[in-house]
């Protein structure tokens, strides 16, 4: 029986504004004034993502990846090598750290407020920095949330079952009481599998096709999975 929901934060509660490419270009042009289209944009984000989830999660500061990311979507897009940090740091906060960049998700609320309504324990646990907090109290929902975790304040990231297991020992739960919600595959469905809990990939786009992967496009469809 589940009793608890953990979620991640990033494009499974918060929606990158107008959209995760729309945000990028926007972003991009803003720090950079280079001006690419979403269609140059898209498969520079897949590739510089792609590159990420391959580095070891064990990495003693979990940043590092994130630092990574951006770094390398600055080096994609043409940015001297020199500049690629730089651009990248600006580039993290604005595409990750800032909340006016980003909107809820209209499933979110009435989600959460089935889960309030049933008893459901609610936590989030997210590959990100201290800024997340900021996110939370902007969209006014941190009330629904008994802890919110990052990946910076545990010092390392998901997949890796540590940030899991740690959020895990916050509660009186066990592992198979628990359901994890989060859009990546690999940093939350499989992560959050490894360790025992049920997973459940929020895929409103349908960009999944695995018949494997248990998913909803709608968290209001949660209910079906507790």
């Amino acid at each position: 029986m589940i009793k608890a929901v953990f979620l991640d934060a990033i494009k499974t509660i918060f929606a990158p504004y107008p959209n995760e490419v729309g945000l990028y270009k926007n972003v991009i042009q803003k720090i950079t004034g280079k001006e690419l289209s979403e269609d140059e944009i898209a498969p520079i984000l897949a590739k510089a993502m792609a590159e990420t989830e391959k580095l070891d999660s064990v990495i003693g500061n979990s940043i590092q990846q994130w630092e990574h990311y951006p770094a390398k979507i600055a080096e994609l897009i043409g940015c001297a090598p020199s500049e690629c940090k730089t651009v990248g740091d600006k580039l993290r906060f604005e595409t990750w750290g800032n909340p006016d960049n980003y909107r809820l998700y209209p499933d979110i609320i009435p989600a959460l407020k089935i889960l309030k309504e049933k008893g459901i324990y609610v936590a989030c646990v997210s590959n990100e920095d201290g800024w997340l907090s900021s996110f939370f109290d902007q969209f006014e929902i941190e009330s629904y949330f008994k802890f919110i975790l990052t990946s910076m304040e545990v010092g390392i990231e998901k997949p890796n079952p540590k940030i899991f297991l740690e959020a895990l020992s916050r509660t009186d739960f066990i592992p198979e009481e628990v359901l994890f919600v989060g859009d990546s595959v690999v940093s939350d469905y499989r992560g959050a599998e490894a360790v025992g809990m049920k997973p459940l990939l929020i895929d409103r786009d349908d960009k999944n096709k695995d018949n494997n992967i248990v998913k909803v496009s709608d968290l209001r469809k949660i209910t079906e999975y507790l």
